[in-house]
C-alpha cells in the first residue's frame, strides 16, 4: 500500500515559506520610510522567536502565541507597506486617522523588546522544565475512556446531534454570533453555556473523542478526523466565525504531535484531509461572507451578478489576510497618545460597557470618520488592541513586561494540568493552547470577564476525567 510519512513535507513547506519570507522581507526594507535596521532588528527577533517557539519542548500555548504574534505584527507590517502606495499606509484595522509612518520605529522596537521578552520566559521554562522533569512529566497511562467500542460509537453520535443541533438553533436565533448583537430575549446563563460550548466545549469534546480513537485504534482515525473537520466547519458557521483555520490548525497540530509525529497515511487519505480542510475554510468563508452581506453586517452595494460576487468574496478575503490579525495597528495608534499613564491602565480594568460602547480601545484612542463610525454602530464588531497594545496604556514598556510575566505563568499552569489531568491527551492541550492564545492576542475588550474564559477553561479540562469516571469505572 503507498504510504507516506508527514514529517517528509516538513522540509518542503520550510522551503516554501522561507522563500517566500525572505522575498517580504526584502520588499519591505526597501519600502520601509524609517530607520530600516530598526526593521531589520525587528524581523530577525520575529523569526527567532517563531522558530524557537516550535522545539519539542514548548508548550502548545508557546507556539500559537508566537505564530498569532508573527502574523499580528511582522507579516502584517510587512504586507501593508509592501502594497501601501505613495506612502499611504492603511493600517484599517485599530489605527486612528494620524501620520502612523512618524511611529513605525518605536512601534517595532516596542514589539521586539516583547518578542525577545517572550523567548526568555520560554528558555527559562523549559531549563526549569528539564530541571525538574521527574516531577513535573506528565505520564500516559494506558486506559480506556469507555467500556466497549459499541459505547464510545454511540455516545460519539449522540455528540454530534447534539452539535448540530445546537448549531442550527444558534444560527437562527442568533444567540451568539460574531458580528451581531442577539434581538432575541435570551436567559443569561442559556446564553453563556451556549457561548461556551462553540468557544470551549465542541472543540475540547472532539479532541478527547479523537484522541480516544488515536491510542485505541493507531492509524485508523481517517473518518474521525474528517467527521470533527466537518462539526468544526458546522459550528463555525453557526457562529459567522471566519476563524475556522485556527480551530483546524489546532485539531490537526495536535493530531500530528499526539501520533509522536509519525503518522502514516495513504497518501490519497493524506491529500483528501488536506484538500477536505481547504475546501471548508473556503466554503465557510464564502457562506458566511453571504450571511453577513444579507444581515447588513458588512456593507456592500453589490448585486446578484457573479462577477460581482467573486470579486466581492476575494476582497474580502484578501481583507481577512491583510488586516484582520491583531497587532501592530494598535500599537501603532496607541504609541502616539500623550495620555499613557498607570492610572489609564487601571482605569480600563474598571471600565463597564454601556449601551452602544464599544469598548474602552475604541472609545478613547480612535478617531473615525462620520460616515465609518454610523456604519461601524450598526453592527458589533469590536476593535481590540491586543495585549501587548493593552498593557502599553501604561505607557512603560517595562511594566508591559512585568505585567506580562504573571499571565504566561498562569497560562503555562493551565496548559500543565491540562495534560495532567486528560492522561497526557496532546489534542486537547493543543487546542487550549490556541484558545489562549487567541484570547491573549484579541485581549483588551472587557478584560474584567477574563475570570470568565479562565473557568470556562478548566471545565473543559474536567471533561476527561468526568467522563472516565461516568463510563470506564465498571471496567
Amino acid at each position: 500500500m503507498n504510504k507516506i510519512k508527514i514529517n517528509h513535507y516538513k522540509l518542503s513547506f520550510l522551503a516554501l515559506f522561507s522563500i517566500t519570507s525572505i522575498l517580504m522581507f526584502l520588499l519591505t526594507l526597501n519600502a520601509y520610510p524609517s530607520n530600516k535596521w530598526v526593521y531589520i532588528f525587528f524581523s530577525i527577533i520575529s523569526f527567532i522567536l517563531l522558530f524557537y517557539s516550535f522545539n519539542k519542548f514548548s508548550f502548545f500555548f508557546e507556539k500559537f502565541f508566537s505564530v498569532y504574534l508573527w502574523l499580528g505584527f511582522w507579516f502584517k507590517f510587512s504586507i501593508i507597506i509592501i502594497l501601501s502606495k505613495d506612502n499611504n499606509y492603511k493600517f484599517t484595522e485599530g489605527v486612528s486617522v494620524i501620520d502612523v509612518e512618524k511611529y513605525f520605529d518605536k512601534s517595532l522596537v516596542i514589539s521586539a523588546y516583547f518578542f525577545i521578552f517572550l523567548l526568555v520566559l520560554i528558555f527559562f521554562r523549559v531549563k526549569l522544565f528539564e530541571l525538574f522533569r521527574e516531577y513535573l512529566e506528565n505520564k500516559h497511562k494506558n486506559e480506556f475512556l469507555f467500556k466497549t467500542q459499541k459505547i464510545e460509537n454511540i455516545i460519539f453520535f449522540i455528540f454530534i446531534i447534539f452539535c448540530i443541533l445546537i448549531s442550527i438553533l444558534n444560527f437562527y436565533y442568533q444567540i451568539f454570533q460574531k458580528g451581531t448583537i442577539s434581538s432575541k430575549n435570551i436567559s443569561f446563563m442559556i446564553a453563556l453555556i451556549i457561548k461556551w460550548f462553540f468557544l470551549i466545549g465542541f472543540p475540547a469534546i472532539i479532541s478527547i473523542f479523537l484522541f480516544n480513537k488515536i491510542k485505541n485504534l493507531k492509524s485508523n482515525f481517517f473518518t474521525p478526523i474528517l467527521i470533527s473537520l466537518t462539526l468544526i466547519f458546522t459550528y463555525n458557521v453557526s457562529l459567522l466565525s471566519r476563524a475556522i483555520i485556527f480551530d483546524f490548525m489546532s485539531i490537526l497540530y495536535g493530531v500530528y504531535i499526539q501520533a509522536n509525529k509519525k503518522i502514516f497515511l495513504e497518501k490519497k487519505k493524506f491529500f483528501f484531509i488536506f484538500s477536505f480542510s481547504c475546501l471548508l475554510f473556503a466554503s465557510s468563508i464564502v457562506i458566511i461572507n453571504d450571511i453577513r452581506l444579507d444581515r447588513n453586517i458588512i456593507q456592500s452595494e453589490i448585486k446578484s451578478d457573479i462577477k460581482e460576487k467573486m470579486i466581492f468574496h476575494s476582497n474580502e478575503f484578501r481583507v481577512l489576510i491583510v488586516n484582520r490579525f491583531v497587532g501592530i495597528d494598535s500599537l501603532l495608534n496607541i504609541s502616539q497618545s500623550q495620555n499613557l499613564s498607570l492610572s489609564l491602565f487601571i482605569d480600563s480594568l474598571n471600565n463597564k460597557i454601556k449601551n452602544n460602547d464599544k469598548g474602552f480601545y475604541e472609545r478613547k484612542f480612535l478617531k473615525i470618520n462620520t460616515k465609518v463610525n454610523e456604519q461601524h454602530k450598526k453592527n458589533s464588531n469590536i476593535i481590540v488592541p491586543g495585549i501587548i497594545a493593552y498593557l502599553y496604556y501604561t505607557g512603560s514598556i517595562l511594566l508591559v513586561l512585568l505585567f506580562f510575566l504573571p499571565i504566561y505563568i498562569l497560562i503555562i499552569f493551565i496548559e500543565f494540568i491540562t495534560l495532567k489531568f486528560s492522561n497526557n491527551n496532546l489534542i486537547l492541550a493543543s487546542v487550549i493552547g490556541n484558545i489562549l492564545a487567541y484570547r491573549l492576542i484579541h485581549f483588551g475588550y472587557m478584560p474584567q470577564n477574563t475570570y470568565q474564559l479562565i473557568i470556562g477553561v478548566m471545565l473543559a479540562i474536567f471533561i476527561y476525567p468526568t467522563i472516565k469516571r461516568i463510563f470506564s469505572a465498571r471496567i
